[in-house]
């Protein structure tokens, strides 16, 4: 059906230059043509014209600068489509060589200044490394000590700050990566030292335009002001019309008029 989605659990939104919107659920993706208001469905079926995924249970969503669809699965693996020619090209832990890598679960895929790739795992963040075609520990390509953080806690989101450094959300803080210097820092709710965040699962990270850093956790909402290191926490106040519906925040988003959604 042209006019519905192919499901309403929604993970990834990517919009292209063509007025397309791109749509990952957990039973495929959904093109929309935002002039014709039209869904085209991409998903695996046992049809052999269909898209060649590893799955359909869709977690993120990227277009490089090729044009290309950059779609991770949920537990699958990696898969790169050519929408001019249709062909998906496919990397899997299970597979090897210059299909391999390392983890399945692709909850992220940001670019950065320095186009850059990361990717965001269950299990590790990496690097794409454009020449040998290779997904590489962000560790490892950047040289920096690994600590362990990142084993078996899950990534949820990715930005990069105007001063150029990468802030990863996951289920246990915050991760703060400075390239350039490698210095590191690490945000979390149980901190014997400030800033401490009101949680350790969070969902979404956001800079405004006034450079602070807006984060959504499962037990409200903070904002960093990095200039004098203060965290401000935003709760549910029952009974206060100036409040937070709820405190488990999940996305955020500022407009053209500078509102955080």
């Amino acid at each position: 059906n042209t006019s519905y989605i192919s499901h309403d659990i929604v993970y990834s939104l990517c919009e292209d230059n063509s007025q397309n919107l791109w749509i990952g659920t957990i039973a495929g993706i959904d093109k929309l043509d935002l002039k014709r208001k039209k869904f085209h469905h991409y998903k695996k079926t046992d049809d052999p014209a269909s898209v060649d995924l590893l799955d359909n249970v869709i977690a993120s969503l990227y277009k490089d600068e090729e044009g290309r669809l950059w779609i991770g699965n949920w537990n699958k693996g990696l898969n790169i489509l050519d929408r001019r020619s249709g062909k998906v090209v496919q990397y899997s832990s299970s597979l090897r060589g210059k299909r391999h890598i390392p983890e399945n679960n692709l909850h992220v895929i940001f670019r950065d200044s320095k186009a850059r790739l990361w990717i965001g795992t269950r299990n590790g963040v990496f690097l794409y490394d454009r020449k040998t075609d290779r997904f590489i520990p962000f560790q490892e390509y950047l040289g920096v000590e690994d600590s362990g953080y990142f084993v078996q806690n899950r990534v949820y989101c990715i930005i990069e700050d105007t001063g150029g450094s990468i802030w990863i959300g996951t289920g246990n803080g915050i991760f703060i990566l400075n390239p350039g210097t490698k210095a590191i820092s690490i945000f979390q709710a149980d901190a014997t030292t400030s800033p401490v965040i009101s949680n350790n699962l969070v969902y979404s990270l956001l800079e405004d335009r006034d450079r602070h850093i807006w984060i959504a956790t499962s037990s409200g909402l903070d904002r960093y002001i990095p200039r004098n290191g203060t965290m401000i926490h935003y709760v549910l106040q029952p009974g206060s019309e100036n409040t937070l519906c709820d405190n488990y925040a999940i996305s955020l988003c500022e407009d053209h008029s500078s509102n955080i959604w």
